[in-house]
């Protein structure tokens, strides 16, 4: 396994689409020593918020990355419609390796996702640090919140 970011064509959960590759990464100071303890990579930290019309929600997002491992860019993937669900999953694509690091790199990004899309009104959204193995990604959820008033 590469421990170079690569185009995706890792196993994803079915109907996974690309919504964003992020290629403006904000790369934090370093983190040493890890505070990753086992081979399963760190929750992302995320927060989201609905934009004044309702139409749109800013997501930014924290992962932790190996500092060992050349990132230039991640992909965002995001489950179709779930029928009745109130809950937006997003896959955020990193193949790393299967290590304990020593040193970490939190990386840092931001984007939109069109509220509409998905069917109803997003209360949470669960986000997943994604590996090609998926026994070895974490995820998180978080709540939307409405527009600043």
């Amino acid at each position: 396994m590469s421990t170079t970011n690569q185009t995706c064509t890792k196993e994803l959960p079915t109907g996974a689409v690309l919504i964003k590759t992020i290629e403006s990464l904000n790369k934090g100071a370093l983190i040493s020593p890890s505070t990753q303890t086992t081979k399963i990579p760190l929750d992302p930290i995320l927060t989201a918020k609905y934009n004044n019309t309702l139409t749109t929600i800013t997501v930014n997002v924290t992962v932790y990355i190996n500092s060992s491992d050349d990132v230039t860019s991640l992909e965002v993937y995001a489950n179709p419609k779930i029928t009745g669900s109130h809950t937006k999953q997003l896959y955020i694509v990193y193949d790393y390796s299967d290590v304990i690091p020593t040193d970490l790199y939190p990386y840092s990004f931001s984007f939109d996702i069109d509220s509409a899309s998905h069917g109803h009104t997003v209360k949470t959204i669960e986000s997943f640090l994604w590996n090609e193995d998926p026994e070895g990604s974490r995820g998180t959820e978080t709540k939307v919140l409405p527009p600043a008033q």
